[in-house]
């Protein structure tokens, strides 16, 4: 047997001390795991040493469930096995006698007991005799309620979204999960790279409900950065994902594409590929304009002799044989220019 707390009071009458009130808990508090559904007993066996019936009664302990700031969250149980009005009847103080062999002690115990585990029965519980405490840290793990990925202009909960950004522009980029226990850890990545450390942390405890008695206080966890948009972040694809320890394959997470404009340029999403696309127009000149130069050429033509240097000129009398000759090649060059074309 372990006795590590104590609590002493004494009384003096002119600077005399008349008698000493000794309690001492039999228990050391400490962490506790259990799976929802399940039961957990909470020892708080306290000694009264050399103690009246009236410093017994006068010394009961108290079972509070305390907040994240190590406030009451509300009592349980007060003098002794008076369970407050409203806790559930599965909740509840087994009282009695504690058999200890210290001489001129008197044992009792105190220990709650807490059947069906629900998620919101997680959290501290603190037994108190006078001055002193313990305290047992109920851990039930459970997954993470909501991931939330959002940035200061979009201000977007859905779970998917696309962040606009200009190249060059700078942005607040949060990243929070709500609920979870332990307290869930997040984790960013850019394409799979990870931004995790790059990232201020925060912690937020909250109550869903703040008239709710039995309500356990939840946590948001955070993480933000002031982003800057850059040029080979475009497209890329920010995932957050919040997991909690003994729970692997619960993980939430919430992601977003990044699309930056560009300096000067405008952004084409082709599944994830950017692509310039240039036109060429020909212009073809028709057979009929290179007809036409070339009877235009002919036309102007003042001698033979200028299309077909070997024929020879007609005299005043007729055509002559040549000119006939001359006159069928220069309308075969015509016919194999427009078949060319």
């Amino acid at each position: 047997m372990f006795i590590i707390i104590r609590y002493i009071k004494c009384w003096t009458f002119i600077f005399t001390v008349v008698s000493c009130l000794d309690i001492q808990i039999d228990n050391a508090g400490g962490n506790i795991v259990k799976q929802l559904g399940q039961s957990v007993e909470l020892q708080c066996n306290v000694l009264y040493i050399d103690a009246s019936s009236a410093d017994i009664v006068g010394n009961p302990a108290t079972w509070e469930k305390l907040s994240r700031r190590d406030n009451p969250l509300y009592t349980i149980v007060s003098t002794g096995s008076n369970k407050r009005a409203g806790v559930p009847d599965r909740i509840g103080v087994d009282f009695g006698d504690y058999s200890t062999s210290i001489p001129n002690t008197s044992g009792i115990k105190y220990s709650l007991k807490i059947t069906g585990l629900e998620a919101g029965d997680n959290g501290t519980y603190a037994c108190l005799v006078g001055d002193v405490k313990i305290e047992y840290n109920l851990l039930i793990p459970s997954s993470v309620e909501t991931v939330i990925l959002d940035d200061s202009k979009t201000n977007d909960t859905s779970q998917l979204k696309t962040f606009e950004y200009t190249e060059g522009e700078t942005r607040s980029l949060n990243c929070t999960s709500h609920g979870g226990s332990p307290d869930a850890k997040l984790v960013v990545t850019f394409d799979g790279v990870d931004k995790t450390d790059e990232m201020d942390s925060y912690q937020k405890w909250y109550l869903e409900n703040p008239e709710s008695a039995f309500e356990a206080a939840k946590v948001a966890v955070s993480r933000s950065m002031n982003y800057t948009a850059k040029k080979e972040d475009n497209l890329r694809t920010i995932r957050c994902t919040a997991s909690v320890d003994g729970l692997p394959s619960n993980d939430k997470f919430a992601e977003a594409k990044i699309r930056i404009q560009l300096t000067g340029t405008t952004t084409v999403d082709t599944t994830h590929t950017t692509r310039e696309t240039r036109f060429t127009v020909a212009t073809r000149e028709t057979p009929t304009t290179v007809a036409d130069r070339i009877t235009t050429q002919a036309s102007n033509t003042t001698a033979p002799t200028t299309l077909c240097p070997i024929c020879p000129t007609s005299g005043s009398g007729g055509i002559s044989i040549g000119g006939v000759v001359c006159t069928l090649m220069v309308i075969g060059i015509i016919c194999v220019l427009e078949f060319i074309a």
